[in-house]
């Protein structure tokens, strides 16, 4: 049974691995990878005497991208909580956790292949 499986998920991707996919209005595209936060902590207190600093996080994010065209998409970014310590001169004086889910529209270039390049611009609370 192992081998009659294989052999038909084999020939699935041989009969799909040339095709260029294009999306389609109503599409769903789901996708998990790495979210990062990275806060950029450029303001000191007290002219620089005083150094304040917040960590970065890695955390899983999902996302779902909803397509209103064939070229345009608009994406939720959900992740896993983000978690970050705060250090003032080097003593860690406290943390903080957030939940950023952010909300991007995007243009698909259509390129005929394989490769799916996009730009978007989003809103983040």
């Amino acid at each position: 049974m192992r081998i009659k499986s294989a052999a038909l998920l084999a020939a699935i991707l041989a009969a799909t691995a040339g095709q260029a996919m294009a999306y389609e209005t109503g599409d769903i595209v789901l996708r998990a990878g790495v979210a990062s936060v990275n806060p950029d902590v450029t303001d000191n207190v007290a002219g620089g005497a005083l150094k304040l600093d917040v960590d970065n996080n890695v955390q899983l994010g999902l996302t779902g991208t909803y397509f209103l065209s064939p070229t345009i998409g608009v994406q939720l970014l959900a992740a896993t909580p983000f978690k970050h310590d705060i250090t003032l001169n080097g003593k860690n004086i406290g943390s903080t956790k957030h939940l950023p889910p952010t909300v991007t529209l995007q243009y698909h270039f259509n390129t005929n292949t394989q490769f799916h390049p996009y730009v978007g611009a989003g809103v983040n609370y």
